[in-house]
């Protein structure tokens, strides 16, 4: 899944939904490294508006994927059990 997320007038992306989708379900993914796609932990990121930044980070991802095990792992601390477990400890 490639993710080429821009800044726009000093504002960018959130946490894009198919972001965190696409880890949980051991998919690789590419994006701009802007807004809350710097957080996630397995993304293979590129500068924003660098077309052949974002070109050569597809290309690796695609000559060497990453294991599905390791994307889904991580993003398996934002798993709703996982986040019910913590909250109702902490309440």
């Amino acid at each position: 899944v490639v993710v080429p997320s821009r800044t726009i007038a000093g504002r960018d992306e959130g946490t894009p939904l198919i972001a965190l989708e696409a880890l949980a379900a051991g998919i690789p993914v590419i994006a701009s490294d802007v807004g809350g796609l710097r957080s996630l932990r397995g993304v293979v990121r590129a500068p924003p508006d660098h077309p052949a930044a974002l070109a050569d980070a597809i290309d690796r991802v695609l000559a060497a994927p990453p294991s599905p095990a390791t994307l889904r792992e991580s993003v398996a601390h934002l798993d709703w059990h996982r986040v019910i477990r913590t909250l109702v400890r902490s309440g």
